[in-house]
């Protein structure tokens, strides 16, 4: 949780999530928190059973189709 809630000061997609979670749904704080770590787990569990490096720029550009969409 530390961590996610560290990486909305350093990742904008991050932050977003975290917004959108908040106003757009209507999630408590700590909801929205955990959202946010399962985010990463999902990230991080791709990075690792692909052996590639976590690239945020990848999933910058990913949310920003999914938004689009």
């Amino acid at each position: 949780m530390w961590w996610a809630y560290n990486s909305m000061k350093e990742a904008p997609w991050a932050k977003a999530a975290f917004r959108e979670a908040r106003d757009r749904r209507g999630q408590h704080y700590h909801r929205a928190l955990r959202g946010l770590a399962a985010r990463w787990m999902r990230v991080l569990w791709t990075c690792w059973s692909t052996h590639t490096p976590c690239a945020l720029k990848r999933h910058t550009t990913a949310q920003a189709a999914l938004s689009a969409g």
